[in-house]
């Protein structure tokens, strides 16, 4: 059984906060949730300049309705949601920290790893990169 993911990420470019966001499931859920997803894109989804129609939430907002169909269907088939959030401010301080100390470039992405949490059903646990620097200290 294959797991994939799909993860979207979200800013402002003049904002402070980083978002990525993004949903965990079986080649099996992903097949039954596309199947029913099309089928409210069909009714609901939003009509691009070709013709086809497709859901983004940022244009949803204001029809909560209908986004509570899609929300349905994600929350029928999708196990496993994936979030993190940072700010840019912290990142460009750690950043600046890890230079200074003649650190590697992968401590910029470390700190995200590490601040990364996956929340399986109502249980969050963080990911392993951030359990063992924990765990050192």
């Amino acid at each position: 059984m294959g797991w994939h993911a799909y993860i979207d990420e979200s800013y402002t470019p003049d904002g402070d906060a980083y978002v990525i966001g993004g949903c965990i499931a079986t080649d099996q859920d992903w097949a039954i949730f596309s199947a029913e997803w099309c089928l409210f894109t069909e009714r609901f989804g939003r009509l691009d300049a070709r013709g086809h129609r497709y859901f983004h939430m940022a244009e949803m907002a204001h029809r909560l309705e209908e986004v509570g169909f899609f929300y349905s269907v994600i929350t029928k088939h999708v196990p496993v949601f994936v979030s993190a959030r940072f700010n840019r401010s912290e990142f460009n301080r750690a950043e600046s920290n890890l230079h200074s100390r003649n650190c590697d470039r992968m401590g910029p992405a470390k700190l995200l790893l590490d601040r990364l949490t996956v929340s399986y059903g109502q249980v969050p646990f963080r990911t392993a990169a951030a359990r063992s620097n924990h765990s050192a200290e």
